[in-house]
């Protein structure tokens, strides 16, 4: 068993020593009673209260640290916590998350002797009978006027055995008026006085009140006073420094983890990035590899038939007639194909141009052109090329953005110019003041 070396401790404490050790289950919220848990814990098994009520619970740290000592100790203890949890004017307003939290560890650990009773402290007198209270903590409104109102119309429903223990009695600043009450009380009935974590005033209103409780409330030596004082202090500061810590290493805890996520959704934002480019090099390198293919394949044809033409030659060379007429006729039979190659090869070097023009423009969204034109997705043709080759003569948009058929047909002269309209409307369009669709304004 733990033990305080202190001899007024121990003969004060006598049996009631190991629940001063007790760890407390709810120190996540923050909470000015903290300090005062190992006492709570303590007054649980010294008095053995038959019903206990607590008057402004808030987030639920002072009645847990009770309804912990009443759990482990079995003392069989009915518990009533009573509060509105909208919050006041002093200790401000707050959200429905307060209560619903509270609610939720509650019912996990203490529903079984304890109940939240949500409404005015006036309003739950009602439900307690004259003398029906051993315990009774409060803790509400601070202002002199509330808590003296508080302690005068529930005074009534303490037992015999009744204690009733009062929050800041030690606070002082403007509005907090528990210290003036304090003072009238503590002449009137036995009462001890905690001066760290705000005060807590321990006042035994019942003629027969526990003899552990008592016999601390009779400690009347000012140097025993302060020992006492001093070691529930150094016990209470304990839990405070621990749910200190636990807030601090939640608080670590959760900013490494958003740092983790923030580095994750970097490296795949950089590793997208790095794919997209790489499918845009892969289909850059493969339309110039088509192209190159192309262009050798036209070339053999054209000198197979260049080939033919000359074996041609050749043969009728020793014809006097065909002597004088073969410039003539070797002019006619390869001026057609000549004319188409150079032809093909203007072609090739537009699309080229209009591709690198287009790659790098926003007004030509490839993704949207294969959601909108799905044959051109099934067939896995590269959506630009094919806007180039294929898809403005067949009037498709190259994106949201630009109305090919109405570009065209507001433009004649860009038709007539057989010039790409999109390819137009950013190398001469744009700066000449021409919309890309009927309801687009350049202002």
């Amino acid at each position: 068993m733990p033990s305080i070396d202190d001899p007024l401790m121990s003969a004060l404490l006598d049996t009631a020593m190991d629940p001063l050790f007790w760890a407390a289950e709810r120190q996540d919220s923050v909470s000015a009673w903290s300090g005062h848990i190992p006492f709570a814990h303590w007054l649980v098994v010294a008095a053995r209260p038959g019903v206990f009520v607590e008057l402004g619970t808030h987030a639920g740290v002072s009645y847990s640290a009770i309804c912990e000592s009443v759990l482990r100790s079995g003392t069989g203890t009915r518990c009533f916590a009573i509060d509105t949890w909208k919050g006041d004017k002093q200790a401000g307003f707050y959200d429905e998350s307060v209560y619903l939290d509270l609610k939720q560890f509650h019912d996990k650990h203490y529903a079984s002797f304890s109940g939240l009773l949500r409404m005015t402290f006036d309003e739950a007198l009602a439900r307690f009978d004259d003398g029906s209270i051993d315990l009774l903590h409060i803790d509400g409104l601070h202002g002199y006027e509330a808590v003296a109102h508080d302690f005068e119309t529930w005074l009534p429903k303490l037992s015999e055995r009744g204690v009733i223990i009062f929050h800041d009695t030690n606070e002082r600043r403007k509005g907090f008026g528990v210290w003036r009450l304090w003072e009238k009380l503590r002449s009137l009935y036995p009462s001890f006085e905690f001066l760290h974590s705000h005060g807590l005033g321990i006042l035994c209103v019942g003629e027969q009140a526990p003899a552990s409780v008592l016999s601390l409330c009779k400690v009347g030596n000012a140097e025993e006073i302060a020992r006492v004082r001093e070691r529930f202090q150094y016990l209470g500061e304990r839990w405070a420094t621990d749910r200190h810590v636990r807030s601090v290493e939640r608080d670590v805890s959760g900013k490494i983890d958003r740092l983790n996520r923030e580095k994750d959704a970097a490296r795949r934002e950089v590793q997208a990035e790095a794919d997209r480019k790489a499918r845009e090099l892969g289909a850059e390198v493969e339309m110039l590899r088509h192209t190159v293919d192309q262009a050798k394949q036209e070339t053999a044809a054209a000198e197979q038939k260049l080939a033919a033409t000359e074996a041609v030659n050749e043969a009728i060379l020793y014809s006097v007639s065909w002597r004088h007429t073969v410039p003539i006729r070797a002019f006619k039979n390869l001026q057609a194909p000549l004319v188409r190659l150079l032809a093909r090869r203007r072609q090739r070097r537009g699309e080229r141009r209009d591709y690198e023009i287009l790659k790098n423009s926003d007004w030509f969204d490839a993704a949207w052109y294969l959601e909108t034109y799905k044959d051109v997705a099934e067939a896995g043709a590269n959506p630009l090329m094919h806007y180039i080759r294929y898809g403005a003569a067949e009037e498709r948009d190259p994106g949201p953005n630009f109305h090919t058929k109405w570009y065209l047909e507001g433009y004649p002269d860009v038709a007539d110019a057989r010039i790409n309209p999109l390819v137009h409307y950013l190398l001469h369009g744009a700066s000449e003041g021409r919309n890309p669709f009927p309801k687009f304004d350049i202002k």
